[in-house]
């Protein structure tokens, strides 16, 4: 079984390489998941969704080929 867990949104920022307006922007466009209220004041992401939404992302190629 995966490892699941809330990530609190600082390190949904750094497991995602994304900015705290981008973070927002996908959420609001539904382009990313959305967070889970956690209590009156705090939200969480699921991290096998997180998980899930990196790895659909396109693959960038670091080397043209030859």
């Amino acid at each position: 079984m995966s490892d699941l867990r809330n990530l609190k949104e600082p390190e949904v920022l750094i497991k995602c390489a994304i900015s705290h307006p981008t973070l927002w922007r996908l959420v609001k466009a539904d382009k990313f998941p959305a967070p889970r209220r956690l209590s009156s004041k705090a939200v969480g992401w699921v991290s096998t969704e997180i998980d899930e939404w990196i790895l659909t992302r396109p693959r960038v190629r670091t080397c043209p080929s030859d």
